[in-house]
Parts: structure tokens; C-alpha cells; sequence
């Protein structure tokens, strides 16, 4: 272990060296904490051995204090703390004057009463000669720095008009000359939530003593300070110097409502922006009602899963054969030289009724294809239209269209017009899905979003068994679309008892509409009307403040960095992995050895006991490790489909059918990882991009699963590709994608890309023992004060 300096002191504008070595093998990852908890990124450099901060401290006291040093790789961790002093100016010395004559005086002082934490080791006199002329007993000081605070003239006690006109008189100090009159305002809500000191003015006519705030809004309480500012003070100094030695006065635009003179101590715990999630602490996180609205609203997953279910047996193709006399033709193949097929089902879909076989695969491909297209059509702007139009009215109505296109489409007399009946069931059905999901997301905290996530994982499979069993009941594919039209449709009659996303009222500034929902969570204590009501109008004024400041991201800036780029690529590619190999998967489950219907049952039944079981495995061994078994070990399965030989049917099922079991997981995995990698600021965007690529994974799928049908091709080509595919994305993740349990979120892209990311094996998310030595050295020399 190499020997450091644990302890340090700075000050404002003193640049400080912090350094962090450490040993061990593997090499370990140095990562430094502030004192408050939060990652160091800006700033830290790699040096011999280990890592170097440099960081210009301020005045701020959140610069000092517990910095700490951590060391890790796959053994475990060792942390080393650097306390870091803050020093002050020191105070004034006491000055006394005594001896005076025509030419000399006596100066006496004594050590002043504060040293600012460390001895005072030098006293500087300057003189400035007085004019020739008379000398009296007066010596005349000039005092050089920050001015003192200007004083407020008392005005009314109360005010009912949303603005006031403040008038103050110049400080008794100007510290050298001032050169402006700086004014804040602080906003104190009826909850007691306050926000931060926010500048509303700067007054650079000095002769002007007087300012008129306005837009006071009744019920609060607004605190007015004013400051005088020249060329010795800073803008944190002015308040905090200005704040902490004097009052102020603070007004409440309400009828007979007294000033507030507050106390001289300094303001703690301001709150500068408010979020929906603080309104859980006046209401049930996950209550009865609101485990009500989820399962109801989750039983539409039923509507969704009947049309993807549906794809297979209304348009897929059955099995069948040559018909022609002394054929040689094998069993669900195009031959040449055959001229009529049969079919031997066990389902009637649009290729049995259209004889869309061989050369006309292609228009079943289609049909199939225009549902994904319309998926990828309507992802890019149902997001658009749930944000202006609320998450139930889109979730509601969509689920109404799209049901009602679905019956049309047991109607069509033409695979033109059923293709177009498909495109917009796809839309419609795409807008409710995220709609629905966006929903049922908002009803909960922050907390309980990774349960609620993964339990609407688990309707999925239960839903597509159901949807199984309905398919081995309804053979004929206009009947099944008929049937499957039906939820859609149950749905819809629920309109007046499913109310509208909290969360979005607020947003659109229904703020009466909101509180109403949020009493129906209830409490387990009374809930505090007015403070509710309060902390939601803060909400919404914080919502309007950040869409105002906030920068708009694009779908270039996710390309613009070269980690992001990174990431929106090999994301991008698993998504389209999943969907691809999955969907194709499925195309063909028809002409796999056994009952088509259990062949289709098998996988998901076996999805509902794995999901929960991989949810533990992802919290103790992490995400990647999780994600990428369930792309290797299918693919690898699906290559070795092809070793085996042909009189084995039945291992060559159960081998598919143990492969599409296991790649049904990454849907769970992909979706979290993708929550979890990018940055707050372009996550949304991120998503959308690879919900883009999924989509595309679906449309091409149909295609390659119709390369079994042609002349002298096999099944065996089209699992060879998806095979492929999960391999490669399996092996591109394990390489770029990092690790993100236990993982700070990143907030913007400027963080993402410069800070360190793990991408070690994590061990039952507790981290071992190991001999990582970590020297934190401190490399800093006292000076003159």
C-alpha cells in the first residue's frame, strides 16, 4: 500500500490535487465521490497507478468536507476517505491609535477574532499619505471589499394586488464603489416548500433606489432581498453575506395577511424544482385502488396478445403436400415438378383460402408484414398524440379502432384490402400497447416501477396461452379474427370508471382533475387538502420552468459522441434481434414435428416460471451476464438443430422449443437494460429509436421464415440466420454494453461519456473481499492567509 495524506484544507479559487492509487490484480477501477455521495467524473485524469482530481474549490461548503476513494474490480472494493478543511479570510485586526504627533503616529492592534482555520502569519500596513495641511486627531480608513447591505424602507402590512413596489436606501458601506443593485426573490409555498434565491433584477443606475416585483400569486409568501454589488463580490457571496447578517421583508398577496419579518439565520433546505414522485408522500404509493387500475388495465394485454398470437394462424402456412399422383415431393416443400397441394392443416388461414403457396408465399409475407409496418408507423407518433390528448382517451380509443379494423378484417374479400385492414390494426394496437404501458407506469412511485414493469412481463406469456387455447378452438382464420376482435371492444365499456393519468393532468395544467384522482389513491393517514393542492401547483410552475430551460435532444445527438453512438448502435441491433428471431421463430412453429398448439404453448408457459427466477438472477449476478446467456445459448441451440440427424424429429423439436423458451426472456432483459444505459436527457429518444429497430426485426422475419418453402432449401436455413444473429448480438453486447445494476443513472450525455463504466461480473450484488490497496495523496502546501 502506498502511504498518502488523508487530511487537506482549501479555500475559495485554490485549485486542489486530490490522488487515488491503487494495486491489485485484475487491475482495479478507481472511482472518486464528493462529499455528498455523488460520482466524480469532470476533472479526473489517469495517472501512474491510479487517478488525479483537480477541482478549483469555492466558497460552497458542499467543496469540503468527506471525499472518498474507491477501488474495485471483480474480487471486490476498498474505499479511502480525504477530509478536506475549508479556510476562511481572517477577520479584521482590532485597531487602537495612540501617540499622535506632526509627523508620526502609533498604530497598536491585537490578532484578529476569527483566523478563517488556519494561524494568521503575516500583518501588512500600508500607509497613504495625507495632503499637506492640518493634522487632527482622526485617522481615516477605507474598507475595501464587499459592501454592506442596503436598507429596506418598511412598507405596507398587507397587499391584495399581484405586485409591489420595494424602495431602499444606499448601505452605509460601498466597500470601494458599487456598481449595481442586485434583487432576489424567494418563493415560500402554503406546504412550506420553498424554492431557491432566484435573481429578478439587476439595477445598474444607482440612482435609482426602487423596484416593482411583479406576478405575486395569492397564498404564497414571496421574501425580497436586495443586494449591493461592485467589484470585490460575487453573486453567492452578495446572498449568502447579505442573507445571513440581515432581514428582509417578505409579503403575502393575500387579503389581510401580515408581513413576515424572518429570523437572521441562513435559509437550509431550499427546494429549487418539485417532481410528481413528492406527491406519494401525501398519497398511497401502490394503494388498493391503484392495484384495481393495474390489473384492469393490464387485462387489454389480453386484445394485444390475440393479435400477435393471430398472426401464425391466419396467415401463416399450414402443413401440407404434393398431391400429384407418384410425387416424390417431401412433405411442406415446393417442388418443381408438382402442380397441385394439399393441405393437412390443423388450421384454415388466408393460404388456404388464397392458395398462397410457392411462387405466392411472398403475399402472405405481406399481409403479415403490413401489421409490423403499421406498428412502425404509428410508435413514431402515438407518443405525440397520448402527450396532447391524455394516456386514457388514446389508450381507449385505439383500442376501439383497432378492434374494430381487426373485425373488418374477418371480412376482407382480398389480400389488398386485408393488407390495409392489417396496417391499421397494427397502428391503432401499437398506440394503445404504449399507451397502456405509459399508464399503468404512472399509477406508482418511482419504487415500484421495476415491479410494475415486470409483472406486465408475466400477462404477456399467460395471455398467448389463453390465445393458444382459443386457436386450437377456432380453426378458420376469418372466425379467429372475429374472435380475437372481441377485447378490444369489452375494453372500451370501461371508459367511466378508468380515470385519466395524474401525472398527465398536471402537465396539461388540470390541476382541480388531478387532485381528484390523487384522493381516490388515499392515505393511510387524512390527507392534507391544501398542502396537496400546493405541492401540485409547484409541480406544475416547476414542469413549465424546465421545458423552458430545458434543450431539446434529437435523434443526431444520440450519434454524436462516439460511446453514445456506440451504445445506439449495439442496442439498436439487439432489439431488432429479439423481435427478428422471435417473430420467425414463431412463423414456423407450423411445421415443426408435433402439435402445432402445444409447440406454441410450451415456450410460454415455460416463460411465466423463468420470468420471476431471471428477475432474482438479474438483482444478484447483474443485467449482462443475464442478457447475454439468453442470446448465446439460443443461438448456439439453433446451430446445432443442424447436427442433428433426420430421424430424430422429436429432439429437434424439444431443442427449438428449449431455445424459443429461453429467448422469450430477453424481452424482460432488453427492455430494462435499455431503461437503464442511456442518459436521462435522450432516454426517451434512445427508446424510441429502438423500438425503430424492432419493428424492422419483424417486418424482415416473414421473409426469411419463407426460405423454407423453396426449392432445395430447408428449414434448417432461416434457424442458421436467426441463430447467427443471436450470436452476434449476444457477443457485441457482452463487448460495449456496460453494466447497470447498481449503477448511477446517468443524467446527460456529457456525463455518460466521461464517466468510468463497469463492465465487471458482479457476485450476488455484494462485492468480496480482495487485496485492493487504494493511496489516495494529497500533494498541497500551505500559504500566506
Amino acid at each position: 500500500m502506498a502511504s498518502s495524506t488523508t487530511n487537506t484544507s482549501s479555500w475559495n479559487r485554490k485549485v486542489l490535487s486530490l490522488q487515488c492509487k491503487a494495486r491489485g490484480v485484475p487491475s482495479p477501477q478507481i472511482t472518486l465521490y464528493k462529499p455528498g455521495g455523488q460520482p466524480i467524473t469532470a476533472g479526473v485524469s489517469p495517472i501512474s497507478g491510479g487517478s488525479q482530481l483537480q477541482v478549483t474549490t469555492t466558497q460552497d461548503a458542499g467543496d469540503y468536507g468527506q471525499y472518498k476513494c474507491r477501488a474495485s474490480n471483480l474480487l471486490g472494493s476498498v474505499e479511502r476517505l480525504i477530509y478536506v478543511n475549508q479556510w476562511f479570510a481572517p477577520g479584521p485586526p482590532i485597531v487602537t491609535v495612540s501617540n499622535i504627533e506632526a509627523s508620526s503616529i502609533k498604530v497598536n492592534w491585537a490578532p484578529p477574532s476569527s483566523n478563517g482555520g488556519s494561524p494568521v502569519i503575516d500583518c501588512k500596513v500600508e500607509v497613504d499619505p495625507a495632503k499637506p495641511g492640518a493634522v487632527n486627531n482622526t485617522m481615516m480608513r477605507s474598507f475595501i471589499g464587499p459592501p454592506s447591505l442596503p436598507v429596506l424602507k418598511p412598507g405596507d402590512n398587507t397587499t391584495t394586488s399581484e405586485e409591489i413596489t420595494l424602495e431602499w436606501s444606499k448601505p452605509d458601506e460601498n466597500g470601494g464603489a458599487i456598481q449595481a443593485y442586485i434583487v432576489y426573490f424567494l418563493v415560500t409555498f402554503p406546504d412550506g416548500q420553498k424554492t431557491d434565491w432566484t435573481e429578478t433584477a439587476n439595477i445598474t443606475d444607482l440612482s435609482v433606489l426602487s423596484y416593482t416585483f411583479k406576478g405575486m400569486k395569492p397564498g404564497r409568501t414571496y421574501s425580497i432581498l436586495v443586494t449591493a454589488y461592485n467589484h470585490t463580490t460575487t453573486d453567492n457571496y452578495a446572498v449568502k453575506r447579505q442573507r445571513e447578517k440581515s432581514g428582509f421583508f417578505s409579503r403575502v398577496p393575500r387579503a389581510q395577511q401580515q408581513i413576515i419579518m424572518p429570523s437572521k439565520d441562513k435559509e437550509k433546505n431550499l427546494v429549487s424544482f418539485h417532481e410528481f414522485r413528492e406527491v406519494f408522500a401525501h398519497v398511497n404509493t401502490f394503494g388498493r385502488y391503484q392495484k384495481a387500475l393495474f390489473l384492469g388495465c393490464n387485462g387489454i394485454i389480453l386484445a394485444f396478445a390475440l393479435q400477435y398470437g393471430s398472426l401464425l394462424f391466419s396467415f401463416g402456412t399450414p402443413r401440407f403436400h404434393c398431391a400429384d399422383n407418384n410425387s416424390t415431393c417431401e412433405p411442406n416443400k415446393c417442388c418443381n415438378n408438382c402442380t397441385t397441394y394439399a393441405f393437412d392443416g390443423p388450421f384454415i388461414s388466408i393460404v388456404n383460402e388464397w392458395s398462397l403457396l410457392c411462387d405466392r408465399r411472398y403475399i402472405a409475407a405481406i399481409v403479415q408484414s403490413m401489421f409490423f409496418a403499421g406498428q412502425l408507423v404509428g410508435s413514431s407518433c402515438c407518443g405525440m398524440v397520448s402527450d396532447a390528448f391524455g394516456r386514457k382517451r388514446t389508450m381507449l380509443l385505439s383500442s376501439g379502432l383497432f378492434a374494430s379494423f381487426s373485425l373488418g378484417a374477418s371480412f376482407a374479400n382480398g389480400y389488398i384490402l386485408l393488407g390495409f385492414l392489417e396496417f391499421m390494426v397494427g397502428f391503432f394496437l401499437v398506440s394503445a400497447l404504449l399507451s397502456e404501458f405509459t399508464y399503468v407506469i404512472e399509477l406508482s412511485a418511482t419504487k415500484r416501477r421495476t415491479m410494475i414493469g415486470s409483472v406486465v412481463e408475466i400477462f404477456w406469456p399467460v395471455c398467448l396461452l389463453l390465445h393458444t387455447l382459443i386457436a386450437f378452438l377456432v380453426h378458420e382464420w376469418r372466425n379467429l379474427l372475429l374472435a380475437v376482435s372481441i377485447p378490444g371492444f369489452v375494453f372500451v365499456c370501461f371508459w367511466r370508471y378508468i380515470p385519466e393519468s395524474p401525472r398527465w393532468l398536471v402537465t396539461r395544467g388540470r390541476l382541480d382533475e388531478a387532485q381528484a384522482v390523487l384522493n381516490r389513491f388515499g392515505s393511510s393517514n387524512p390527507i392534507d387538502q391544501q398542502a396537496l393542492r400546493g405541492l401540485i401547483e409547484s409541480i406544475r410552475e416547476s414542469q413549465i420552468e424546465t421545458e423552458r430551460k430545458a434543450k431539446r435532444y434529437t435523434l443526431i445527438d444520440l450519434y454524436r459522441t462516439p460511446k453514445m453512438r456506440k451504445w445506439a448502435l449495439v442496442m439498436g441491433f439487439n432489439w431488432f434481434t429479439v423481435q427478428f428471431s422471435d417473430m420467425g421463430f414463431m412463423l414456423f412453429l407450423s411445421v415443426l414435428p408435433g402439435s402445432v398448439y402445444v409447440n406454441q404453448a410450451i415456450p410460454y408457459a415455460t416463460q411465466v416460471v423463468l420470468i420471476p427466477i431471471v428477475w432474482v438472477l438479474m438483482q444478484k449476478f447483474g443485467r449482462r451476464p443475464i442478457h447475454v446467456t439468453v442470446l448465446l445459448v439460443p443461438g448456439v441451440m439453433f446451430l446445432v438443430l443442424m447436427a442433428i440427424p433426420e430421424g430424430y424429429p422429436m429432439l429437434s423439436a424439444g431443442l427449438a422449443l428449449t431455445s424459443k423458451s429461453i429467448l422469450n426472456i430477453a424481452w424482460l432483459t432488453i427492455y430494462l437494460i435499455g431503461s437503464e444505459v442511456f442518459p436521462t436527457t435522450i432516454r426517451s429518444t434512445a427508446l424510441g429509436m429502438c423500438s425503430t429497430f424492432q419493428r424492422c426485426g419483424a417486418l424482415v422475419a416473414g421473409y426469411v421464415s419463407m426460405l423454407s418453402q423453396l426449392p432445395g432449401l430447408s428449414i434448417y436455413l432461416p434457424v442458421t440466420i436467426y441463430g447467427l444473429f443471436a450470436i452476434a448480438a449476444g457477443v457485441l453486447f457482452a463487448i460495449f454494453i456496460p453494466e447497470t445494476l447498481h449503477a448511477t443513472l446517468a443524467q446527460t450525455i456529457e456525463e455518460a461519456e466521461t464517466r468510468q463504466d463497469s463492465y465487471a461480473l458482479i457476485c450476488c450484488a455484494k462485492p468480496a473481499s480482495a487485496d485492493v490497496i487504494t493511496s489516495p495523496v494529497e500533494t498541497e502546501a500551505n500559504s500566506s492567509v
